[in-house]
């Protein structure tokens, strides 16, 4: 981000299909078929997250090591100046430029740049926080979900939480969430996020059928600055933030798992000055869920 019910299921594919039918009719057999399977790519979905910069370059970040590797800049056919993005599980960032149009960018062939057909400012909302989640942990078919952004860090329902129908590209309000500044990101068990800025930052999960606050935990030192984007990946959480409002962003990390068993989700900068100012972050729900 820059600082410039029951969910409806339209478009999400059934995840069995019946295979053979005997002409007696009395051995059919239904079996279970992967819905939305990952695609194995070129530019591997599974390694890493993806990053936006302020002028529309996209990097990737790689948890493994920290390094921030650049893949190049979108051919889209709009001014370089973006506000967030998120991943699909077919290698796709969807990227947010800052009047709120959305291009699809092939990560794999940044030259691959089209228009999904999504209608800026449905239902008065104009740039938002987003990310891809998917149905289930054995369900990869993914929705972007949304939270808008009106620059209220927090109140009571203070802003719009919604979804994008990946069919129709339609907008539907789902419900309130209590933070009005809040990035979004996606797990591929069907969790939803927001890093949500503030006197004291939040990471906040949050019920994707409505957009409540489940649980908050307080990100001490975490400051979004000019511009902050955040992503899940292997059972932890990655901050980009600029926080010295100096364009070079840096990079924290939560052990939200606690993986090292020591009864603390430690927050630590893996990264203090990257080589530009992040506004977006998109992990495919290809990506690992549990630790590496």
């Amino acid at each position: 981000t820059d600082t410039t019910g029951i969910l409806d299921t339209t478009g999400i594919l059934d995840t069995t299909t019946t295979l053979g039918s005997s002409e007696g009719g009395d051995d059919s057999t239904t079996e279970a078929v992967e819905a939305c399977p990952c695609p194995d790519l070129e530019v591997p979905l599974d390694d890493g997250i993806f990053v936006l910069a302020q002028n529309a370059s996209i990097w990737k970040f790689f948890p493994e090591t920290n390094d921030l590797v650049p893949l190049g800049t979108p051919k889209c056919d709009l001014p370089p100046a973006t506000f967030s993005m998120a991943v699909d599980h077919l290698g796709f960032a969807w990227v947010q430029f800052s009047g709120g149009q959305l291009r699809k960018v092939a990560v794999g062939d940044l030259d691959i740049c089209t228009d999904p057909g999504y209608i800026p400012n449905q239902q008065g909302i104009d740039n938002f926080g987003m990310a891809f989640v998917s149905n289930s942990a054995s369900d990869k078919c993914d929705r972007i979900f949304g939270a808008q952004y009106n620059g209220i860090t927090e109140g009571n329902m203070v802003a719009d939480f919604f979804s994008i129908d990946p069919m129709t590209q339609g907008l539907m309000k789902l419900g309130k969430a209590d933070f009005g500044s809040a990035e979004v990101t996606g797990t591929g068990d069907g969790r939803a996020f927001l890093f949500a800025p503030g006197d004291v930052s939040k990471l906040v999960e949050v019920d994707r059928t409505n957009g409540k606050t489940l649980s908050a935990i307080p990100l001490p030192g975490v400051v979004a600055g000019g511009g902050w984007a955040f992503a899940f990946f292997a059972g932890d959480f990655y901050f980009f933030t600029d926080g010295q409002f100096d364009g070079a962003s840096e990079v924290t990390h939560i052990d939200y798992d606690d993986s090292d068993n020591n009864g603390k989700q430690d927050l630590t900068v893996v990264v203090d000055n990257a080589p530009l100012k992040i506004v977006g972050a998109g992990v495919s729900t290809c990506a690992p869920t549990l630790p590496q």
